[in-house]
């Protein structure tokens, strides 16, 4: 929601705390089939220019992804 808003929704920070107990989550949204295309919504850009060039969803996930486990290249 943060692209396609330019940063006007973006998410709430989640927190757990659970008594001194391990705790492991696993959460996944897809948001969109491989062939969208992402881009700014058009009433946003009307308010305020946009901060991001339109990309496919199968790209923007590969660059998400590599980003949170560290991988560089999208292999």
């Amino acid at each position: 929601m943060a692209r396609w808003s330019t940063h006007s929704y973006v998410y709430t920070q989640h927190r757990v705390w659970l008594a001194g107990q391990p705790r492991q989550v696993i959460v996944f949204f897809k948001l969109a089939t491989e062939e969208n295309l992402i881009e700014v919504f058009p009433k946003v850009i009307r308010d305020q220019p946009s901060k991001y060039e339109p990309i496919l969803y199968e790209t923007f996930s590969l660059q998400k992804m590599n980003a949170l486990f560290g991988r560089e290249g999208g292999e």
